[in-house]
């Protein structure tokens, strides 16, 4: 029988070639994560970049929007679409732009009969229950309610949310209370929209200046 012995230096070899084998493909892997990582960075700052510079023209919108309703004439619904549509128009992330109006709880039977007359004689002011035939939770005694009396756009999806009281909705009711006591915008949670898709909205108070006139059509009070 015969045997074969490893020469001490062709094992040495033997060994060092696989070594850089092993060291060569570590390298590589190496360099491959490394290289990975960069993209990954890079493609999270760039999309924190951009969420970053959206939530940001969300504010410079929505201060923009309640200067404008400030000054516009309470019962203006058209320079305020119009107004609302060249905002959507340049930032097409913005989903509606909504305005609800402060209206004492004894005055809303009053508005309700003006807008039925001289806007949609379908309109009443109602609970986001009334629309989802869930339960209304967590209500509180009020002397105001909040309802919603414009939106831009204006899709037919959407047209039960016209007359809904703001603080009945269980996802805004907290953020629109925080609004009432901040100059800044306060954010909501990410909730589902009624018609769809989720969304967060940004709600700011805007203070009018008293306005003695009489209005059947008083939208921005």
């Amino acid at each position: 029988m015969t045997r074969f012995r490893l020469q001490p230096t062709l094992f040495f070899l033997l060994a060092a070639w696989l070594g850089i084998i092993v060291f060569a493909a570590h390298m590589l892997m190496s360099s491959e994560i490394r290289r990975a990582e960069l993209q990954f960075d890079e493609v999270i700052r760039v999309l924190a970049s951009d969420v970053k510079h959206k939530l940001d023209t969300n504010e410079a919108v929505l201060a923009g929007f309640a200067a404008f309703l400030q000054a516009v004439d309470r019962s203006d619904t058209e320079s305020a679409k119009r107004y609302a549509a060249s905002a959507a128009a340049a930032y097409p992330h913005i989903y509606m732009l909504e305005v609800a109006r402060k209206v004492n709880l004894s005055d809303e039977k009053s508005l309700e009969d003006s807008l039925r007359k001289g806007w949609r004689d379908d309109f009443s002011i109602k609970n986001f229950a009334d629309i989802t035939g869930q339960s209304l939770k967590g209500v509180r005694e009020k002397k105001a309610s909040w309802p919603i009396l414009f939106m831009y756009p204006s899709l037919p999806e959407t047209q039960a949310i016209y007359g809904v009281r703001l603080e009945t909705v269980d996802y805004l009711s907290h953020p629109m209370a925080l609004a009432q006591q901040n100059v800044k915008p306060v954010v909501s949670p990410v909730f589902g929209l009624y018609e769809g898709n989720t969304a967060f909205i940004l709600l700011q108070e805007v203070n009018r200046p008293a306005d003695a006139s009489s209005s059947d059509m008083n939208f921005f009070r």
